[in-house]
């Protein structure tokens, strides 16, 4: 199985693409640089404040259109806050750049990078002449040493708080929007190569496209489910030519079974096998090893077998004669069996018979279920 990082795909950074070019920020007033550029004397002629008094004009920065105000994936020192102007919020998704939100004065945007040290999620593009006050490391250090200690731990818990809740929300989109992922992969199946081995082969950029026009799940937790398909040993990503990533199917099969039964989960109808109990696995695995020996094939493909003759086939397996019928019953409400009464009755005796008849395929079916339970619950 090839590595597979999404975390490393989801911090991808956008880079400068036509009309996102990022504009070098003019040095604060009192830096350095403006000490060396223009000297005391022009910052006194500006009517500038002492460089130990901390003003929001000392942390002004102007940004004009067109600029950018920071690039998905980079490490975040500062946060801002907008005084004027307008700025749009863009996020990569595959070939595309999806606008997320249009922010304008009061908005406040860079802050979880700043507060808990994350790579940007997003890139900020200035719409019109912006003007911003920059939060750095440093004055939001300033900051907290100037407040009661018991209050600075109250916003450390409501940032932790509100980093848990943004990762539980992701993991629930990534819980709630599986099946549908999965299903658009199905799709894509029936157009997509083969390689060499044999095996279905569909264009990772491609399912996270159709994953976006569909369902509108972003391109990182597309990333995410491909991961969760990848544990369960369904799909492997394989490099191809000029580094495009693919999709490779393992069992095809077995992803349409888990398709099916996140679908009957989300529909409340648990597919056949979902919580069958361990009498009626049981005997389903018997009855249909039985049924394929000694049982007799119907002209609509179903197979009937005996009582008596499931009994005596029962006692060759070492399993005795005696049938659950609690079992009996449960795979009959499961409509994995159906009971034809074959019952005789003589002068003095009524002998209750009847006959198992099943569908093969459908048995089959709730077996693999039964079988990949463990790894199909695992993203409930």
């Amino acid at each position: 199985m090839m590595p597979f990082d999404p975390a490393a795909r989801s911090t991808l950074k956008t880079g400068a693409r036509p009309g996102l070019v990022r504009q070098p920020a003019p040095p604060l007033p009192g830096s350095p640089t403006a000490v060396r550029t223009g000297g005391p004397s022009a910052i006194h002629a500006a009517g500038a404040k002492p460089a130990n008094a901390i003003t929001a004009s000392r942390h002004e920065r102007v940004f004009k259109r067109g600029s950018l105000m920071f690039i998905e994936g980079e490490s975040g020192e500062e946060m801002f806050i907008l005084k004027t102007g307008k700025v749009k919020v863009l996020k990569q998704e595959g070939g595309k750049t999806i606008q997320l939100a249009l922010l304008g004065p009061g908005s406040v945007l860079g802050e979880m990078s700043l507060l808990i040290d994350m790579p940007r999620s997003a890139t900020a593009q200035v719409v019109e002449d912006t003007t911003a006050i920059a939060i750095n490391r440093n004055i939001l250090e300033d900051t907290y040493s100037k407040i009661p200690p018991w209050f600075v731990s109250v916003i450390k818990v409501l940032v932790g708080r509100l980093h848990d809740t943004l990762r539980r929300n992701s993991d629930n989109l990534v819980r709630d929007h599986i099946g549908g992922v999965t299903h658009v992969l199905l799709l894509l199946m029936s157009e997509a190569t083969k390689t060499p081995a044999g095996l279905v082969s569909v264009n990772l950029n491609k399912l996270k496209e159709e994953a976006l026009n569909t369902i509108g799940i972003s391109g990182a937790d597309t990333d995410r489910i491909v991961t969760e398909l990848i544990l369960k040993e369904l799909v492997v990503i394989r490099k191809g030519e000029r580094n495009a990533e693919f999709v490779d199917v393992l069992k095809p099969d077995i992803l349409q079974l888990y398709f099916e039964y996140k679908f009957g989960k989300s529909n409340g109808k648990p597919i056949a096998g979902d919580s069958m109990t361990d009498g009626a696995f049981k005997l389903i695995k018997l009855l249909l090893a039985a049924g394929r020996e000694k049982g007799v094939r119907q002209k609509d493909g179903s197979i009937n077998i005996a009582k008596s003759v499931f009994e005596l086939e029962s006692d060759r397996a070492g399993q005795g004669r005696f049938i659950d019928m609690d079992a009996v019953d449960e795979l009959a409400a499961l409509k994995l069996i159906t009971l034809i009464d074959t019952a005789k009755t003589t002068q003095h005796l009524v002998s209750k018979q009847f006959t198992f008849s099943f569908q093969e395929r459908k048995i089959e079916k709730a077996l693999l279920v039964r079988e990949w339970i463990g790894a199909f619950s695992d993203a409930n």
